[in-house]
């Protein structure tokens, strides 16, 4: 049986989870080149070595570019929507119109779904009016669609996590 486990004692951000899921791969392109086929421009994937207290690890940087993102899909959509503030209904039409393997597809559409219910929940507001600002923004798509690819690449029979250190504090 093969575990993914991801230990969160520090947190966890995109880069993160895309360094580490190409790290076990041990193909940098292969990231890079799945998500050429989204089909959207306006970042660049900056894949490195770093020593951080003497330990070296992969390090991913997303980092967008001053083009404007378009995607055959974003291009009719320009005139109705900021390219920031994106729903859950604009950001699956770009996954479902990608060249992405079904099963990264379905996995990326799933943590989308996942984060819209939680969205809907802290704001109080019916699903289909949630709209992502930095998670619909070019960054994010490319943290989650990418964390897809890699996880379906890796195919691990399970996934688990410790649990997501995230700080805490009080109110007087």
């Amino acid at each position: 049986m093969k575990t993914l486990y991801f230990d969160c004692s520090s947190g966890i951000s995109g880069n993160m989870t895309l360094a580490a899921l190409t790290e076990i791969i041990g193909d940098e392109n292969y990231l890079i080149e799945e998500l050429k086929k989204l089909h959207i421009d306006g970042y660049e994937i900056n894949i490195s070595k770093k020593v951080k207290n003497g330990i070296t690890g992969t390090h991913v940087d997303v980092i967008l570019t001053h083009q404007h993102e378009h995607s055959h899909v974003q291009k009719e959509q320009d005139h109705h929507h900021n390219h920031e503030h994106r729903n859950l209904h604009d950001v699956c039409e770009i996954i479902d119109n990608s060249d992405i393997d079904e099963e990264s597809k379905d996995l990326a559409k799933r943590i989308f779904m996942r984060v819209a219910k939680a969205e809907s929940k802290v704001h109080n507001k019916p699903l289909d009016e949630v709209h992502f600002h930095e998670v619909g923004a070019i960054d994010s798509i490319i943290d989650i669609v990418g964390t897809a690819i890699l996880i379906n690449k890796i195919h691990p029979d399970k996934i688990i996590s410790s649990v997501v250190n995230d700080g805490h504090g009080f109110i007087e």
